[in-house]
């Protein structure tokens, strides 16, 4: 069984590799190429209004919409795809839904072409903390468990570590899972109850020897 399940493990990790090698992730907008479009109305909005607008122009494509949370009377929207047409009608209908006038749409509806965010840029700040965390944290398990071989115990940990991560990785490109701000704490998350589990099977497993030295004894 354990073969079995490895192996369907093995292929997950080796097809997640294909998809990111070819296809890559699937980045969210605000990690991707995209049109950013923001509007100063000058009062207070219903956010769902913003919503219905935009879905009434570009139906079929990815867009975020934030607040601007200080005075709420600004909204920023994020598109990955909109054309020029496009854009005019938006800008043309929240014009009329805010009553922004003519003279003064320019300078209270503005937009911008903000390129793709590399995702070797999103985790390169924590790149250096995790490897400083990991190096300690096993030195610490070597020592601990070094009744059942420090070798033994430090790369059995990093193999897993390696492995789970991979995995990881291979179902967020696999699935399309977009890449966007819960990707960097779901990878801490996995690395942190990863370390648990590996540590609680090696407790049990020094346990189990400890017993049994007990017994000859």
């Amino acid at each position: 069984m354990k073969k079995i399940v490895y192996a369907v493990l093995a292929v997950i990790i080796v097809i997640g590799i294909i998809v990111i090698a070819t296809v890559g992730f699937n980045v969210d907008v605000i990690y991707s190429n995209h049109r950013e479009i923001k509007v100063y109305v000058g009062k207070d909005y219903n956010i769902d209004e913003v919503k219905q607008i935009v879905n009434e122009v570009i139906p079929e494509e990815k867009v975020v919409i934030n607040k601007v949370e200080k005075f709420n009377d600004s909204f920023i929207i994020k598109v990955n795809k909109i054309s020029d047409e496009q854009l005019e009608s938006l800008k043309q209908k929240i014009s009329e839904k805010y009553e922004i006038s003519e003279e003064n749409r320019d300078n209270m509806i503005t937009d911008s072409y903000i390129g793709s965010f590399r995702i070797r840029d999103l985790i390169r700040p924590y790149v250096q903390p995790i490897i400083i965390s990991t190096v300690v944290i096993l030195v610490y398990m070597g020592v601990r468990y070094k009744k059942l071989g420090i070798a033994k115990v430090i790369i059995q940990e990093i193999i897993v570590l390696v492995m789970v991560m991979a995995l990881l990785l291979s179902v967020i490109a696999i699935t399309r899972c977009p890449v966007n701000r819960a990707f960097i704490p779901a990878g801490l998350t996995v690395y942190v109850l990863t370390i648990i589990i590996t540590n609680l099977q090696f407790t049990k497993q020094l346990e189990n020897l400890n017993s049994k030295e007990e017994e000859k004894a």
